[in-house]
């Protein structure tokens, strides 16, 4: 029934019905697929009107259906159980490609810019990667701009991955 509400782009029936198919048989199918697609849609549309809480509510029911599937798929979202946000490059892209989305790149230069970065990530509901050049990244201190980076993610709740770039 789900994918015929999906179908008819009738998106709350949708849901409701693919969230119950799930809840019977967790699977990563066609249903599942169109779900994960579905949140997301739900999660762009609450960044766009600045809807905090739909956000929020929306990444979450994304994780808790991806928890619920974890022994199925092998490239689960999440690291550490799915508890925290600061992920791998290869984490984003994986689940990027599985839920058809796109994930940004940004450059660092200084701390000062990761604050209004991953905020910008959480408004627009997606996933950010944070990259910055290893010269930068010596100056400032590898593990200084690890834990900023980890911290920010998970109390912002944005799935974040931080890459140094060799030029």
């Amino acid at each position: 029934m789900g994918i015929y509400y999906w179908q008819l782009n009738e998106v709350d029936d949708a849901i409701e019905h693919l969230e119950k198919s799930q809840e019977l048989k967790p699977s990563m199918g066609e249903g599942y697929k169109k779900l994960m697609l579905l949140y997301n849609s739900k999660r762009a549309e609450a960044a766009k009107n600045r809807d905090d809480a739909s956000i929020d509510y929306y990444m979450n029911k994304v994780r808790r259906h991806e928890k619920s599937c974890q022994e199925i798929d092998a490239f689960s979202l999440g690291t550490e159980g799915g508890k925290s946000m600061y992920k791998t490059v290869r984490d984003l892209t994986e689940d990027a490609e599985r839920l058809n989305m796109t994930i940004g790149a940004f450059n660092m230069h200084n701390l000062e810019m990761l604050p209004d970065m991953i905020r910008a990530a959480k408004e627009m509901g997606a996933p950010i990667i944070i990259q910055t050049s290893v010269d930068t990244a010596k100056y400032i201190g590898y593990n200084v701009i690890v834990a900023v980076v980890e911290e920010l993610a998970n109390s912002m709740i944005v799935d974040v991955a931080l890459h140094f770039r060799s030029c």
